[in-house]
This record gives C-alpha cells, sequence and structure tokens, in this order.
C-alpha cells in the first residue's frame, strides 16, 4: 500500500478466547464436524405370504422392519453442568432461602438473611461479587427461575453474560476468575459447542394387510391395513441440520422415542366399481335409450384414508437440567394410559379440545384455558412441574393427536356422442363428509416451541385451534364438491 493508498485497519492477532467471546457479547456458537464421519445407510428387511382366497381376490400379510444406522446428528456438548460442581445445592439453597425469606416479608430477595433454617450459598457469593443487587440476589429474573426451577436458564445467563463475566472468567492477570474455566460447560468460549457426528439411529417395524381385487368388469379394489412404530434418538422434524440435544449427555439412552413423523394405525382404500344399471348390465337391461342415457353406465370411484395422529409431548416449559431443553410435565394422580384414553376431539361451547375437560386436568374461562398445577395435598389429576435437576414422568412423544380421517368420492360417466368422439361427465367430491381434521400448534419436537398448547404455560393449554389437510396437500379444510 503507499502513503496515499487506504490505510489496513488496526488490529491484534491472534485474538485470545476471551477476547473473541468479549467481542461477540457472550453469544459465540462452536461447530464441529467429526473427521471420522462415515456415510449413513439403512438396512431392510421383509417377509410376506400371499394367497388367493376368492376369484380375483389376494390377501396379502407382511412383515416390514429396517433399522437405520450411522445417522447424522448434531448435538450440543456445552450442556451445563450442575451435578459435580454443587450448583444443583446451590439452586435448591437458593429457593429454600427465598421461601423463608418470603414467610419473614422479605420478597424481594433469595439471600441468606439469617433467618432459621436458612444457608449460605458460597458460590452465587462469588458471582455477585461487585453486582448490583438489582442484578444479583435481589433479581426479579433469578427470582422467577427459583420459582420455576428454571436451573438452567439462571445459571446459563450467569454464565454468558457481561454482567458476570469479570467473576465467572477474569480479564486479566489481576483479576483472576473465581472458578475454573470447565466449571459451566467443557468449552467456556462458546454458548453453544456442537458436535456433528453419527450418533443417530433409528428402528422401524411393521405389519401390514392388504387385499387387491384385479381389475375385472369395470371393478377394482385395494386396501390396506399398516400397524407400525418408529423409534428413533431424534424426534426427526424435517430440518436441515437435525439439530437437537440430548436431553442428557450423561445419560444418551433417555434418548429413545417414537419419532415424530411415526403412525401407529394406518388404513387406506381406492376402489372403481360401475354401478350395474342400464342396458346391458344387471338392473334395468331393458330400459329405453333415454332412460340409459341419465342413469346408466355410470361408476363410482373412491379413496379412503384413516390413521391414528402424530406423537406429541407434554412440555412443562421448564428447563430443570442442564440440558437447555424444556423438561415434561409431571401427571399426579392418575395413570398415563388414563390420560392417554382421554385425548382426542372433545367438542364444547368454548372450543375444541385435545384433552378431555371432564378430568379437571385444565380450566377453561372464555377463550383461555390453562393446565391445573398440583397443589400440596392434591389427590385430584393434575400436573407437576420437575424439581430442579430431574425430568418429568411423563415420555417424549408418548401420547398421539387426533386421528385423520378423509374419504374423497366421484361418480362419472362416459357418453358415446358420435363415432370415436365421447363425452365424460364427472361429479366429484373432496372430504365428502365434512369431517373436521383438527391441528393445533403443538410442541413436536424436544425443544420448546412457544404458543404450544402442549406447554403448561399456556393459555390455549389442550385446545384444537386449527384444521388442516394432508390428504391432497393444498390446505383443502373443508369439503369441496365439483361437477
Amino acid at each position: 500500500l503507499t502513503a496515499q493508498g487506504p490505510q489496513p485497519v488496526g488490529g491484534s492477532f491472534p485474538v485470545s478466547q476471551v477476547q473473541n467471546w468479549i467481542n461477540t457479547g457472550g453469544t459465540s456458537p462452536l461447530i464441529n464436524y467429526d473427521p471420522n464421519m462415515k456415510v449413513p445407510y439403512v438396512m431392510e428387511w421383509n417377509f410376506g405370504i400371499q394367497h388367493e382366497f376368492w376369484k380375483h381376490y389376494v390377501l396379502e400379510t407382511r412383515y416390514v422392519g429396517n433399522h437405520a444406522v450411522k445417522q447424522y446428528r448434531t448435538w450440543n456438548i456445552n450442556e451445563l453442568d450442575i451435578t459435580n460442581n454443587g450448583l444443583l445445592n446451590e439452586f435448591i439453597n437458593a429457593q429454600n432461602n427465598l421461601a423463608i425469606n418470603i414467610k419473614n416479608g422479605q420478597n424481594g430477595t433469595f439471600q441468606d438473611l439469617g433467618f432459621a433454617g436458612q444457608v449460605p450459598t458460597p458460590l452465587l457469593d462469588k458471582m455477585f461479587t461487585g453486582i448490583a443487587s438489582a442484578s444479583a440476589y435481589k433479581s426479579s429474573t433469578f427470582i422467577t427461575n427459583l420459582q420455576q426451577n428454571n436451573i438452567y436458564t439462571m445459571f446459563n445467563t450467569i454464565r454468558t453474560s457481561a454482567t458476570y463475566r469479570n467473576n465467572i472468567l477474569g480479564t486479566t492477570a489481576n483479576n483472576p476468575p473465581y472458578f475454573p474455566l470447565n466449571f459451566f460447560v467443557a468449552d467456556p468460549w462458546a454458548t453453544t459447542a456442537r458436535q456433528v457426528n453419527n450418533a443417530g439411529w433409528s428402528y422401524f417395524d411393521g405389519l401390514e394387510v392388504e387385499v387387491r381385487r384385479r381389475f375385472s368388469n369395470g371393478f377394482f379394489l385395494l386396501a390396506n391395513y399398516t400397524f407400525s412404530k418408529v423409534l428413533a434418538d431424534t424426534a426427526f422434524a424435517e430440518s436441515q441440520t437435525e439439530n437437537e440435544d440430548y436431553q442428557s449427555i450423561r445419560n444418551t439412552g433417555l434418548d429413545k422415542f417414537r419419532a415424530g413423523f411415526d403412525v401407529r394405525h394406518s388404513f387406506g382404500m381406492t376402489f372403481s366399481y360401475p354401478i350395474p344399471v342400464g342396458r346391458a348390465k344387471q338392473f334395468g337391461s331393458g330400459m329405453p335409450g333415454w332412460a340409459n342415457a341419465i342413469v346408466g353406465g355410470w361408476t363410482i370411484n373412491g379413496f379412503t384414508h384413516w390413521s391414528t395422529g402424530a406423537p406429541f409431548s407434554i412440555s412443562s416449559n421448564r428447563v430443570t437440567t442442564g440440558s437447555g431443553i424444556a423438561s415434561l410435565a409431571n401427571i399426579e394422580n392418575i395413570t398415563t394410559q388414563q390420560l392417554s384414553n382421554n385425548i382426542g376431539v372433545y367438542r364444547e361451547p368454548t372450543g375444541v379440545y385435545w384433552l378431555n375437560p371432564a378430568l379437571g386436568l385444565f380450566t377453561i374461562k372464555g377463550s383461555t384455558s390453562t393446565a391445573n398445577i398440583c397443589t400440596a395435598g392434591q389427590t385430584t389429576p393434575c400436573f407437576g412441574i420437575p424439581a430442579p435437576g430431574q425430568l418429568g414422568n411423563l415420555s417424549f412423544n408418548e401420547f398421539s393427536l387426533p386421528h385423520f380421517f378423509d374419504q374423497d368420492a366421484s361418480l362419472t360417466k362416459d357418453i358415446a356422442v358420435w363415432e370415436r368422439l365421447r363425452v365424460q361427465l364427472r361429479l366429484e367430491a373432496f372430504d365428502v363428509f365434512n369431517n373436521a381434521n383438527f391441528a393445533t400448534t403443538l410442541q413436536t419436537t424436544a425443544a420448546n416451541t412457544t404458543g404450544a398448547t402442549n406447554s403448561l404455560d399456556s393459555t390455549a393449554f389442550g385446545q384444537l385451534n386449527s384444521t388442516f389437510d394432508t390428504a391432497r396437500g393444498g390446505g383443502v379444510t373443508s369439503r369441496i364438491v365439483q361437477w
């Protein structure tokens, strides 16, 4: 560069890890690819028995299975450690101090004020050294975290916020950190440190029963039923990154559940049947030509699809562990099977719900509906919030959305006009019975979804708030008839 030309921007290289963390405002993510990644593959197997049990009719029964191996998965190495460093006990002690303070009229702090039963919180003392009380023991945000069991939210805020940086990481040799660099997470210089490897897998097992009638005399029939199950370690929510953290990297076996696209029962049927009325037909073979032109030669066609709904979970909307994933809810005073038996479509004057209102698990007030959270000594069914460090007693993707049903049909008639010129009349009806297939903003991935009606914090808990069409994929949500 000449003296008259552009001058380089001043800089310091290399940039230290801590300076990079400061420069990015504590939001720096990292991603790493396993250098030994393999190409995923799927092993498939099946066998079946086929038998012609009547003229033109064939019954076939099949077992179909597959196992997906070495599937790509992206997960977070930077799970917050709450068990090996005292953070869990510190959080529980802070909750205890807060409760005692509230009983003694000190609602705005969770600091140990010396009341009977309170205990010191030395880790928080170090984190809050030199910090204004409004951002420390009197922080309304932290008080809410304590009351809602959000241990991850509270300590991840402290770990990543510039407010506490000097105490957590230190910035100079004269101001060393109070804590080891890996006190909170494996890599202190990143919010998330994601690993992409071949840890993913899935299993599919299915029983298929099919009845076929070969096309003969204009009549054709194909009907099939499938009973199946897909287990996987990810929800497979059609994300191009398949970014899904483990519920706990200390126990990856917890991530074994129904895949997001699992459909337990599915039935489909298509047919074409010439109505036996008209000349040269079983009925009315001697009718006059004008009558045959009106009622003769019609064919009815149909397509039927019925299936159980996709799986979903009931979320506590509380991050009670170090994974950063919203924990599932607890269910009390009722079995999970009883709960499952009360999931469907329930029409009430105030709306439509996926959970039976008569069960008493949520309260309806006008257009709002809120989950009933257990109180001390309650003996009726209720939802509970997992304790700090604990997962809910419900399982991921344990329940199924309401079933789907669609019936399409048509009437067709070919009319010979002149020599080889023919005209076809068609009366077609989509969703003949005008059946409403309800949808909702349900959470169907491990991460919490804002506005999900299966979140205990939702003001629309249990609601089915829209309809959808999967038969044609065109947004058709009610009956359509065309001539």
